[in-house]
């Protein structure tokens, strides 16, 4: 790999025209990705700052989030649209994702024919619309073929780690929306 020597890159720093305001957009940035609400928002009030992201957008992200790790998709879908209803319709895949961990949860719970009329429903007209979703929705359909969901082949769509996985998808589809880098 090509570097940047330390002297160099102070002296490209030295002869650089930075501004308070970018630094207070940067931190005011940092602080509402990171999900810092109430410090990103004294401290936009401090700077008199107008944010680029709505700051309520912060607290709503973490509810978001902890109702995906809770396994309670459909609170997760009320409060992104509650957000902006126009997120999951810019974000089909996320969506489609959503929907399909709604599935997963439905089967795992022994639901059966409310599961399958949900994929009927909810989840197909996603594979309708992008054929590629398929093999997604066929996974999740495969729990069905076991008594124990969790345990079996097809149970790690029920797992922590895919529920955390879930939960950064939609937290990068929201910071995408808003155009916060």
């Amino acid at each position: 790999t090509h570097g940047v020597s330390r002297e160099e890159w102070l002296r490209k720093l030295d002869s650089a025209d930075l501004f308070e305001s970018d630094i207070h957009n940067v931190v005011l940035n940092y602080l509402a990705v990171q999900g810092f609400q109430g410090a990103a928002e004294a401290f936009a009030a401090e700077a008199q700052l107008q944010p680029e992201v709505p700051l309520d957008s912060v607290g709503r992200r973490a509810a978001i989030r902890q109702s995906v790790l809770a396994g309670d998709v459909q609170e997760a879908i009320s409060i992104l649209q509650a957000l902006d209803g126009t997120i999951l319709l810019s974000f089909p895949e996320v969506h489609f994702r959503l929907r399909q961990q709604q599935l997963c949860k439905i089967i795992a719970d022994g639901e059966v024919e409310r599961a399958i009329e949900f994929a009927r429903q909810v989840v197909l007209p996603f594979v309708d619309e992008n054929p590629t979703m398929l093999p997604q929705l066929e996974h999740a359909m495969g729990l069905l073929a076991f008594r124990e969901a969790s345990s079996s082949v097809f149970g790690e769509t029920l797992s922590v780690a895919a529920r955390e996985e879930l939960a950064d998808e939609v937290d990068e589809a929201i910071l995408r929306f808003y155009d916060v880098q």
